[in-house]
C-alpha cells in the first residue's frame, strides 16, 4: 500500500501569493480542491515533475484566484455548536435542538424538534449523533432529488443512477460516470430540496460530460437555468456543515 506524501508549493497571481499542499498519492489525474476554509490541495501521483505541477497551477491561476477572492468575500456566519435550544436546518426547515439525559445515545426528530439522547454531553458525542441525523435524513432527500430531475434529463441517454452518500469537506457531490453512480455530500441533508436539486443536475449532467466543458454547461442551462444562484446559495448554509 503506497504512503501518501505531502509538501507545499506556492503559487503568485496579480501580487498576490497561496500555499498549495501537493499530495502525492496513487491517483491517475491531477486534482486541485478548494476547501471551504480557504485551503488548496493538489493530488497527484509520486512521477508526475514538480515543473509540471507548476506549469498545471500557473495555467490555473486566474480561475484559482476567481474562487479564492469568492470565498473570501462571502459573509461567514458562526458554525453551530450543537448546544441545547440551537436552530439546526434539516431540508432546509428549522429545527430546536433539544438535550435529553438517556441510558444510551440516540438522536430523533419530532414536529419540529431535534431530541439528542445523551449519556454524556461532549461535543464529540453531540457530532456523531449529527452525522447520524443527517445521513438518515439525506437518504430520503437524496433520493426524491434524483426522482425529480431525472424526467428532465429523457432527451439524453442517461440512465438512471445509484445514489450514495458521504461526507466531503471540497465539494457538494461526486459523480463516478462509468459506474452511473452519484454520491451526495452528507452536509447537504441541511438544505431545501431546490439547492438538493442542484446538486443533482449538475453530478447528472457529468453523466453527459465528464468534464466542465462549454457543453457540460450548456447542457446544466437547458434544464436549470438559474443553477448558478442556487449554487451562490448553497454557502448559506455552511455554518450548519460542521
Amino acid at each position: 500500500m503506497m504512503t501518501t506524501t505531502t509538501e507545499t508549493l506556492y503559487i503568485s497571481y496579480d501580487h498576490r501569493s497561496y500555499a498549495v499542499t501537493i499530495e502525492r498519492k496513487a491517483v491517475k489525474n491531477i486534482t486541485l480542491r478548494l476547501y471551504r476554509h480557504g485551503t488548496l490541495k493538489l493530488s497527484a501521483a509520486p512521477d508526475v515533475p514538480m515543473p509540471h505541477l507548476q506549469d498545471f497551477l500557473l495555467r490555473h491561476s486566474r480561475r484559482i484566484f476567481a474562487a479564492l477572492t469568492r470565498l473570501q468575500s462571502m459573509p461567514q456566519s458562526p458554525a453551530i455548536t450543537l448546544q441545547d435550544g440551537e436552530s439546526l436546518r434539516l431540508g432546509g426547515l428549522p429545527y430546536t435542538l433539544s438535550w435529553c439525559t438517556g441510558t444510551q445515545n440516540r438522536v430523533k426528530k419530532s414536529g419540529h424538534t431535534v431530541y439528542m439522547y445523551l449519556t454524556d454531553r461532549q461535543f464529540s458525542t453531540r457530532r456523531r449523533l449529527y452525522y447520524r441525523l443527517l445521513r438518515r435524513e439525506g437518504e430520503c432527500l437524496f433520493a426524491d432529488s434524483v426522482r425529480r430531475m431525472f424526467p428532465k434529463f429523457r432527451d439524453y441517454a442517461v440512465s438512471f443512477p445509484a445514489v450514495k452518500q458521504r461526507r466531503m469537506h471540497a465539494r457538494w457531490g461526486s459523480c463516478l460516470m462509468p459506474a452511473g453512480i452519484i454520491t451526495f455530500n452528507t452536509y447537504l441533508a441541511v438544505m431545501p430540496p431546490r439547492l438538493i436539486d442542484h446538486v443533482t443536475v449538475h453530478e447528472m449532467c457529468h453523466l453527459i460530460h465528464p468534464d466542465h466543458s462549454r457543453r457540460f454547461y450548456q447542457v446544466m442551462t437547458e434544464i436549470m437555468p438559474d443553477w448558478q444562484e442556487r449554487r451562490k446559495a448553497l454557502s448559506d448554509y455552511l455554518p450548519y456543515c460542521i
